[in-house]
């Protein structure tokens, strides 16, 4: 699996570009460098969140035991669990620093990739490269590689940050809500069937939630580097890269709108239908938009590191 996550392939590990610009960097010069890296910082991210979850829920054992004690004396719940209040408010904030998250990668993964090839144009390092005999297409995936990796640290905290929230919420309604809750677990389904179409739409969500900062770090990158090769200016790369990053959010958002609206003329006119029918039609969605997500990223990146081919080694 991380073979196939790491930015390290390979040809690219073996590339003289590559294995001179990561020199001063023992963590980048190998793929085995890269796993041991990866899997230290997405551990620690893990670690601390869950961490911080476990003590924020320490803090209300005496608010729980008062509770406790009041729902035992009078046989009734006057208010929710203190335990469950709180998991539910740590996760709902936790899922607003992972929003924050994504734009702190998008900035980063466009800075560390805006001078990609226009900080060698300045320092006059690409003539040079332009008349080895490097192949053109390894030069700018070696740069793209290179790029990566400066992301690689953040890019690991938000997939972190994201694979703990995941474990949080299961914990809070596999454990927490069948023990303190009132009404049981929250995914508790007496259908098998329903309960297996469920289940399958929530791995699906989740793989691509825990997937997506990967892709979008990867199509960051591959626009950064495009931008590198129309300035040589720091400012107007910068310029450039805002552009790059508002116009990716926009068509993000004329996407969503757009699955939302065909969502809403698929389902006009619907009557009342089975729960499995409509865990079917969710599980079709969630799909169909897995899909779109991972193709949107993948085809926006070809193109950025096509075109920063055909500009970074136009004839001058």
């Amino acid at each position: 699996m991380l073979n196939r996550v790491i930015p390290i392939k390979n040809l690219i590990e073996t590339h003289p570009l590559f294995r001179r610009e990561t020199r001063g960097a023992s963590w980048r010069q190998s793929a085995q460098h890269v796993k041991r890296f990866t899997i230290k910082w997405l551990a620690l991210a893990i670690a601390v969140l869950v961490g911080l979850w476990v003590l924020s829920l320490l803090g209300t054992l005496e608010a729980q035991n008062i509770y406790l004690t009041n729902t035992t004396t009078n046989n009734a719940y006057y208010y929710s669990p203190p335990i469950i209040d709180t998991s539910s408010s740590f996760l709902a904030w936790a899922a607003l620093i992972s929003i924050g998250a994504n734009l702190l990668l998008d900035f980063v993964s466009l800075w560390v990739s805006m001078t990609a090839i226009g900080g060698e144009v300045s320092a006059g390092r690409w003539d040079l490269l332009r008349l080895t005999s490097l192949r053109e297409d390894g030069i700018v995936e070696a740069k793209h590689a290179l790029a990566q990796l400066r992301a690689w640290r953040i890019t690991l905290i938000v997939v972190g940050l994201r694979l703990g929230l995941v474990i949080i919420l299961a914990l809070h309604g596999f454990v927490l809500l069948p023990l303190f809750g009132n009404g049981g677990d929250i995914f508790g389904y007496a259908d098998v069937g329903t309960g297996v179409v469920l289940y399958t739409t929530l791995a699906i969500f989740f793989a691509v939630y825990i997937f997506e900062p990967l892709w979008r770090m990867r199509t960051q990158t591959a626009l950064g580097m495009m931008v590198s090769t129309y300035t040589r200016s720091v400012v107007y790369a910068a310029l450039g890269s805002l552009g790059m990053l508002i116009a990716v959010l926009v068509v993000q958002a004329l996407i969503i709108a757009a699955i939302g609206f065909v969502i809403s003329v698929l389902t006009r006119g619907f009557g009342y239908t089975s729960q499995l029918s409509s865990m079917c039609f969710i599980l079709v969605v969630c799909s169909a938009t897995a899909v779109i997500i991972y193709m949107f990223y993948r085809t926006v990146g070809e193109w950025a590191l096509g075109r920063t081919t055909r500009r970074a080694f136009i004839a001058d």
